[in-house]
């Protein structure tokens, strides 16, 4: 069985439910996954304000504006299995496509070292990365991609908004001829917003 681990940076608690819920429909009995959340103390006060849910539980006050790129280098210090790597944002809902897209990618390259899939967004259109290109910052999101922890090795988020490019650009440049980009939407894109503008430019701006 196939095995992913989730990382979550985390500052809307009350969001955990609803991603567990979606994480366990998507995944089913076919993916086996570990969840790893990071809660960031400059908005979660505490583990007393974090619901239940089945996921290794850290807490980290992080004094600068981390952007919840640091804590997620706190999760990956931790995995020691070459697992999959999925970095599940707070505010985003897993996709029910991706469990089958994943598993049908590594069916037809067992030798994958990284996924790309496209994405929803929330004006209901679409981000799909093209394979080749030199660089990937401003064109594609940390939600679109899955990672073996094998291939991302010693590298790091740096404490930078939208950094999430660049660090995908270090990896990629490693291992291109090892990735697989499909067209197919795989992923959501901040779908756990109501009520707060989107800009196709901008997002929806800060904090993360």
């Amino acid at each position: 069985m196939k095995k992913l681990t989730l990382i979550t940076s985390l500052i809307r608690p009350q969001n955990l439910p609803r991603l567990q819920t979606s994480i366990e429909n998507t995944l089913g009995n076919s993916i086996s996954w570990h969840w790893i959340v990071v809660a960031d103390g400059k908005f979660v006060p505490g583990f007393s304000a974090i619901p239940e849910v089945k996921a290794r539980l850290l807490f980290r006050h992080i004094p600068i504006a981390s952007y919840g790129f640091l804590e997620k280098n706190v999760a990956l210090d931790l995995i020691e299995e070459d697992t999959w790597v999925y970095f599940q944002d707070d505010d985003t809902e897993m996709h029910p496509a991706f469990g089958e897209l994943f598993l049908k990618s590594l069916t037809e390259r067992p030798d994958a070292r990284g996924m790309v899939f496209g994405q929803l967004l929330p004006d209901n259109t679409t981000r799909i990365p093209q394979p080749g290109l030199d660089d990937y910052v401003g064109k594609i999101d940390m939600c679109q991609y899955v990672l073996r922890r094998s291939a991302i090795g010693h590298n790091r988020f740096f404490a930078a908004f939208g950094c999430d490019g660049e660090f995908f650009n270090r990896v990629y440049r490693e291992h291109r001829d090892c990735f697989v980009f499909r067209n197919e939407i795989g992923f959501y894109h901040n779908n756990l917003r109501p009520g707060e503008k989107w800009d196709p430019q901008v997002g929806y701006g800060r904090p993360y």
